[in-house]
């Protein structure tokens, strides 16, 4: 991970030793329990309003020391239980009780002062620490006494941390079912570090056996690390509520997701976008608040990266072992450049998160919050907020593809379209879902877009498929919607053809895409897309779902996929192209293409695609989103 300057070094003792330390206090090591300490511990929450908490630690006496080659953990000896106030006074061997905030204070200052024993002193000695750089997305671990040290080493050669600033903290002492842990948000601009956040697990001893730390080091200049997953497929009572959370949070399923939380979890949200609050939500009925508006500010669901997960069991067998999970993602496109986690599971029921940390740096744009309003305003047929999302210049394109009816509206029509359409879903919206949705930032020359999939069976209309595109105020300037409606279709079939003159970007490019398209080239084809394109294709029969990224997979998937389920006696076959609409890039305009086709022979019953372009080069297909009702044919 980092640039270590000393190598990576076998830790003294065997690994079976290490992991029987706990083995080895047995016989004539006692320890004695000083008197409970109870201490504040302030949490800063929406504004600046204080909370006092009591926390409850434990005063165990540190009985953990180094070991040295050969040589077995001495005897630490006992402490005495002093009178009310005092935590046991220390003997010739005993050694006082140290309070977890007195920990994560040492922590930081061992990390100010560069103090390399200081950092790794607390640290048990199968202590493990799990680093992930998210600026060159490298993840390493570094595990025991000697490579702790080794890290610690390395890190303070490279970077200056004597001006590392605190931005947020927070402890928790141990309780009958949760391990302590601490929580520290951090910087050092002058190190290049702009963003820091660790996590620290305790055992009895109020010593660290799991610790992350993810920070952002804009001078890292490792390999990225593949995906991490380690622990995630068991059937153990972690790696299950795991695969449900993961599972709940990727379907955006908040009922589902609260199975993982009791009356007393607590989850904690600190945003770098907003570094003066740490929110705090305690129990199901807060926690479910914050998920149903965090899925709202999340319309990409699918388009969340997770590569770091490292799930871990409370296993008897392992001393350092404690019911956790260490998660790194992020999801650019809803706004959140980067995000880790870390899960605290309960030692007497695994399948509950008792403590969860979240930090994020998260700051979605305008058209991710029109996009919000879009969907919700649309279940309720709240037309006058969904009006107020469209820019004054913007232009709805309609396909009806029962009857194959065509229409364009803009300006007042927009409002008579939906009265139509609110009218066309019926009285009981109740099972209108999402199927699928993204949405893509403005990035250089490439306006936001956003894309959905959805479905209600109980409605007149059974699929639908929007395309969104953004101006610079987050506002709706071009948006093309295609529906089936099974009961209310009106109309007649349409056939549109605006493709401009071949003289223009969008029009010249269009030319050649359909040429290809047609003659089934899919070398020609890729000349279209370039390596940051993306083409999603969703399927409405069996709800299936493929996302190609870049140049070579977009052309894999023409010529391996697309084309031979298209083909008959070896020619492209297509029925029908009822609309081909293009627009090329300008003023209250956006370059893209909305086609509307099928091959009915083929088993396309229907099928749509709209092409975003690239504004600074509108030969290239910056997004492009095709959804069809195909089944496959023999």
């Amino acid at each position: 991970m980092l640039r270590l300057s000393l190598a990576l070094v076998v830790l003294a003792c065997r690994p079976a030793s290490c992991l029987r330390m706990h083995e080895d206090l047995k016989g004539d090591t006692a320890i004695e329990e000083g008197e409970v300490e109870t201490g504040d511990m302030t949490v800063e929450e929406e504004g600046n309003t204080a909370i006092e908490e009591d926390q409850v630690e434990t005063d165990a006496f540190d009985v953990e020391k180094s070991l040295v080659e050969g040589e077995s953990l001495r005897k630490n000896g006992k402490a005495k239980k002093g009178k009310k106030g005092k935590k046991g006074k220390k003997g010739k061997k005993g050694k006082k009780g140290t309070s977890i905030k007195q920990i994560l204070d040492d922590h930081v200052k061992a990390l100010t002062d560069e103090n390399v024993d200081d950092a790794s002193k607390d640290h048990a000695l199968v202590s493990s620490i799990n680093v992930y750089n998210q600026h060159d997305r490298s993840h390493s671990v570094h595990s025991g006494a000697v490579q702790i040290k080794a890290f610690y080493t390395g890190l303070f050669d490279s970077v200056d941390l004597s001006k590392l600033e605190i931005i947020n903290k927070k402890w928790h002492g141990e309780t009958d079912d949760a391990s302590a842990s601490v929580f520290i948000v951090w910087k050092c601009d002058e190190c290049k570090i702009p963003e820091a956040t660790e996590t620290m697990i305790f055992n009895l001893r109020k010593k660290i056996v799991r610790h992350t730390l993810v920070y952002q080091w804009t001078d890292g200049s490792n390999l990225e690390s593949g995906p991490v997953a380690i622990g995630t497929n068991g059937t153990t009572p972690v790696a299950t509520a795991w695969a449900n959370h993961f599972g709940a949070f990727g379907g955006q399923n908040v009922a589902e997701i609260l199975n993982d939380y009791d009356d007393s979890s607590i989850v904690y949200v600190f945003n770098h976008a907003t570094p003066d609050v740490l929110q705090r939500h305690e129990g199901t009925e807060a926690i479910g608040d914050l998920f149903t508006g965090f899925f709202a500010s999340l319309p990409a669901a699918n388009d969340v990266g997770a590569p770091v997960q490292v799930v871990e069991e409370k296993d008897s067998s392992n001393a350092a072992s404690t019911p956790h999970v260490f998660l790194v993602w992020d999801s650019p496109n809803n706004g959140y450049a980067r995000a880790t986690d870390t899960f605290v599971f309960s030692s007497a029921d695994p399948a509950i998160i008792k403590v969860q940390y979240v930090v994020v740096n998260g700051a979605p744009q305008k058209h991710v919050a029109t996009l919000n309003e879009h969907w919700s305003s649309f279940r309720n047929k709240d037309k006058n907020t969904y009006l107020a999302g469209y820019a004054s210049s913007a232009e709805i394109r309609v396909f009806e593809q029962k009857v194959g009816a065509y229409a364009e509206h803009s300006g007042a029509e927009i409002s008579t379209m939906y009265d139509s359409l609110f009218e066309a879903l019926g009285d009981d919206t109740s099972g209108l879902k999402i199927e699928k949705r993204y949405a893509y930032n403005k990035a250089l020359g490439n306006g936001a877009s956003a894309f959905m999939v959805w479905s209600c069976q109980k409605c007149g209309i059974r699929e639908g498929t929007e395309t969104l595109i953004f101006d610079d105020n987050g506002k709706i300037l071009r948006h093309t919607f295609v529906y089936y409606d099974e009961e209310n279709a009106q109309g007649s079939r349409s056939n549109i053809t605006e493709v401009g003159n071949t003289t223009t970007p969008v029009s010249r490019a269009w030319q050649n895409h359909f040429s290809a398209f047609g003659g089934g080239n899919d070398v020609n084809i890729s000349i279209d897309y370039d390596d940051s394109s993306i083409v999603h294709v969703y399927n409405h029969n069996g709800a299936i779902e493929k996302i190609h990224r870049g140049r070579d997979a977009i052309q894999a998937m023409f010529k391996d996929s697309l084309f031979p389920s298209l083909r008959v006696n070896g020619d492209i076959s297509v029925s029908g192209v009822p609309v081909q609409y293009l627009e090329e890039a300008g003023s209250d305009k956006a370059p893209h293409v909305f086609l509307v086709w099928e091959s009915v022979g083929r088993g396309y019953a229907r099928a749509t695609d709209t092409f975003v372009f690239d504004e600074a080069n509108p030969a290239i297909i910056k997004r492009q989103f095709v959804v069809v009702h195909h089944t496959p044919v023999r």
